[in-house]
């Protein structure tokens, strides 16, 4: 199908200045960028006052097992131009799942990536590719090897360290990821079992991936009180190893770091990029973040699973220790409470009807609610739910925000996760349209052409897609059409479930999957696959 969109600003991605001019695509790829398209055409689609741009890349959402239960899975993202995304981040995913793995790790991805059961686990990357690939995807879909599931399918959430059997086992795994055309790795470290791990386990087990020359995305140990020697952790990962090593959702949390600790903490970065270390960032354009409910409990009460766990909150003396250890700082472990406050700290989503009511609800105000204290009501919460409970925290300073929006290397994500109810956090409805708005048109930090390049090619170029991200000849033919100021993100933190509106077009692969806000319920998108090195 030849389509001309025509008399369009054309925003090419490469963050080189817009420029007028025709796009013309024809069997799903860019055949013409600029000058004026002649000749006969199947549609044409006046731009005229329009953007066109890339579709936009969203290398870090928890939408891992959205195709294969939700049948409209690529409406919230195709509404806000998402064309493409990448599932598998922060070491957690469905893939591989052993029973090795069994009932703790579905508790601790569940606030993040949805109602996951057995049903929607793989022992295998082949057999979680084959299943993605029955039904038809709605976008284009790319995923990542969680370190953290990995090691969950080897040693479950025991706190030794890996034997040397096990590792093996663990390295055979990645392996068979990268493979299987796994787009790279994600780690967790902030995560059981994860954070249990040492740099050494990580050399070894990222060597595929480097081997590979795929990247790694780590969501660090700590991010706020901890984040400076996190970041070093994580160089020197990136060191060892010498993959191309990106930070996941790079922020500074806690209101004493504000203003502050993002500064050293870039400062590390900047510098070990001077020596030769590939490392870039990732953010969101938003100053709150989420994340479940396990994140808030100290080390001293998380047992060796979440059973044990849920079995000493219940007890009188596991409450007593809870409500001592979070007014407490631990090394390698940031107390977030401690940080922000209860009052910043929003219960998202519970998937028990005795406490549905509180979803929406900050800690404090759900303790005077229901007649607790704010650590009898956590600990309450985690036994009722079994530690599946997803909460939003408003833990960053919108000043740090905007700064590492602007590092060359920063590019945009949106860190979505999928509840099954309760209130999500806005960005798994708004992201990209918001970071337009936020720092495009109401900050003016940064010009047009390097914001759409922070949401396409960097993305691309971060995950070694070559055939995307920009609008070239002889690209994938990934594009929108829209208004700046018509192109709105609508979800808040009180009503989040809002679709974002403006968007004139949206194409994947040059099917149209968004025409004037209607999705289209097109199953036009592939699964993206890394490409063995030759």
């Amino acid at each position: 199908m030849r389509i001309a969109i025509k008399n369009g600003t054309i925003v090419d991605g490469t963050g080189k200045p817009a420029y007028r001019g025709d796009l013309l695509i024809d069997g799903g790829l860019i055949c013409q960028a600029g000058g004026t398209v002649s000749g006969k055409v199947d549609e044409t689609v006046d731009a005229t006052g329009l953007l066109v741009t890339p579709g936009f890349i969203d290398i870090h959402r928890h939408c891992d097992i959205q195709p294969l239960i939700n049948p409209r899975f690529g409406e919230i993202e195709g509404r806000q131009g998402i064309t493409t995304v990448v599932a598998g981040n922060c070491g957690l995913a469905n893939v591989p799942f052993t029973e090795q793995s069994g009932d703790d790790v579905l508790a601790l991805v569940r606030p993040c990536l949805g109602p996951v059961t057995r049903r929607t686990t793989f022992p295998s990357y082949q057999a979680y590719i084959e299943a993605l690939s029955k039904g038809g995807l709605s976008l284009e879909f790319g995923f990542l090897a969680g370190t953290g599931a990995i090691k969950s399918a080897v040693k479950g959430f025991s706190k030794e360290p890996f034997s040397e059997q096990e590792l093996k086992r663990a390295v055979a795994f990645m392996h068979e990821a990268m493979d299987s055309g796994a787009l790279g790795a994600s780690m967790g470290i902030m995560y059981p079992p994860e954070r249990y791990n040492c740099i050494d386990d990580y050399v070894a087990l990222l060597r595929p991936v480097a081997e590979a020359g795929r990247i790694v995305s780590c969501h660090m140990r700590g991010e706020s009180d901890s984040l400076v020697s996190s970041v070093a952790e994580a160089i020197e990962i990136a060191r060892r190893t010498g993959v191309r090593f990106n930070i996941s959702h790079f922020k500074s949390n806690g209101k004493r770091n504000w203003r502050k600790k993002i500064f050293e903490a870039v400062s590390l970065i900047d510098q070990a990029r001077t020596n030769g270390i590939i490392m870039t960032c990732d953010f969101y354009p938003y100053a709150g973040g989420s994340t479940t409910l396990q994140s808030l409990i100290p080390p001293d009460c998380f047992m060796e699973n979440t059973e044990a766990t849920c079995t000493f909150l219940a007890s009188k003396k596991g409450v007593e220790r809870l409500r001592e250890s979070i007014t407490q700082r631990f090394p390698k472990w940031d107390n977030m409470v401690l940080g922000i406050g209860w009052d910043r700290v929003i219960i998202s989503y519970i998937p028990v009807p005795e406490y549905a009511s509180l979803a929406g609800m900050d800690f404090s105000r759900a303790a005077k609610m229901t007649g607790m204290d704010e650590a009898m009501l956590l600990a309450t919460l985690f036994v009722k739910a079994h530690g599946d409970v997803g909460i939003v925290i408003m833990s960053m300073d919108p000043e740090d925000v905007a700064f590492v929006a602007t590092l060359p290397y920063s590019s945009v994500i949106s860190d979505s996760l999928y509840p099954t109810s309760g209130h999500p956090h806005p960005r798994l409805y708004g992201s990209f349209p918001a970071f337009l708005r936020t720092y495009v048109c109401e900050k003016h930090l940064l010009s047009l052409p390097e914001a759409i390049a922070k949401m396409t090619d960097m993305n691309a170029e971060k995950m070694g897609l070559s055939d995307r991200g920009t609008l070239e000849v002889g690209k994938r033919a990934d594009v929108n059409v829209f208004a700046l100021d018509a192109f709105h993100d609508l979800a808040t933190y009180r009503d989040p479930c809002r679709l974002a509106e403006g968007l004139t077009l949206s194409l994947v692969g040059g099917e149209v999957v968004v025409r004037n806000d209607v999705w289209q319920e097109s199953r036009k998108g592939s699964l993206v696959l890394a490409q063995s090195k030759a």
